[in-house]
């Protein structure tokens, strides 16, 4: 999805964290839960984290 989208990988995973709330331990981007399938994110919300610098900056405020 990173590269086919138009999406850094950082992106991709702002986009994967921000439609799955519930897949992340309180709230962390680094706590994935293993029970819990995730869902892929929208193109809307891919698009939004489509600028690789701000995506960057997103995810490390995470």
């Amino acid at each position: 999805m990173a590269k086919s989208g138009g999406t850094s990988n950082y992106g991709a995973m702002v986009a994967i964290f921000e439609a799955n709330p519930k897949a992340f331990n309180q709230g962390e981007i680094g706590g994935l839960r293993a029970d819990i399938s995730l869902r892929c994110p929208s193109q809307e919300l891919r698009q939004k984290y489509s600028n690789p610098k701000m995506a960057k900056q997103t995810f490390e405020a995470l």
